[in-house]
């Protein structure tokens, strides 16, 4: 049996795509819990590479001016 998706909800509806039910292992956006957390932590870890000026443009446009990368944890519940 396939683990269930990461952005799948209760109701077999998924958080992040627009459809009316989880496509399982079958959708192409398909991670597990684990495998969201693990590309969470690569993401970050490229992003405290990255300039301060370009860490804040990237803040500012995407997540309200919040650097989550530079928090201790690295998941972000969606």
């Amino acid at each position: 049996m396939n683990k269930p998706c990461f952005a799948s909800t209760a109701g077999n509806r998924c958080r992040i795509l627009t459809v009316k039910k989880c496509l399982g292992s079958t959708c192409s956006f398909y991670k597990t819990e684990e495998q969201q957390k693990v590309s969470l932590r690569k993401a970050h870890e490229r992003l405290r590479h990255l300039g301060k000026k370009k860490q804040v443009d990237i803040a500012t446009k995407y997540s309200r001016g919040k650097k989550y990368w530079e928090e201790s944890g690295d998941f972000i519940d969606l």
